[in-house]
């Protein structure tokens, strides 16, 4: 992704489409399925909320680990494409989800589904 579209989606701020993490985490695989059940989207690890870069720790990017925890953590597995790109001297890592054919998704046995800037769970 190139770094001036992705400040400028920084810019915009959260959205049905786009989501800030500070770490990765479960909360970032309820983002990834809950945009795989709405139309796709984007999840940036190492911004805050406020679109303000944090970065992630040079130990903690494990793209190949992140991955995995994805994959072993939704149903159908999902498999994102993760970039990585240096904003202000930090590392953020971009997760990319399409939207999918087969749904719903489900993380932990619960589907989620975005709704405006926040995830919903779904209802039956």
């Amino acid at each position: 992704m190139d770094i001036k579209d992705l400040k400028t989606i920084m810019a915009a701020g959260e959205s049905a489409h786009v989501e800030f993490k500070e770490s990765f985490g479960d909360a970032v695989i309820e983002s990834l399925v809950a945009m795989a059940n709405a139309g796709g989207g984007k999840v940036i690890v190492g911004v805050r909320d406020n679109g303000t870069v944090c970065g992630v720790g040079p130990n903690r990017l494990n793209t190949a680990s992140w991955v995995n925890d994805i994959k072993m953590k939704t149903s159908p597995s999902l498999f994102p494409d993760i970039e990585i790109a240096v904003i202000q001297r930090a590392s953020v890592a971009v997760f990319l989800r399409k939207d999918v054919p087969v749904k719903p998704v489900a993380t932990r046995g619960k589907c989620f589904i975005r709704r405006g800037s926040s995830n919903h769970l779904m209802s039956i």
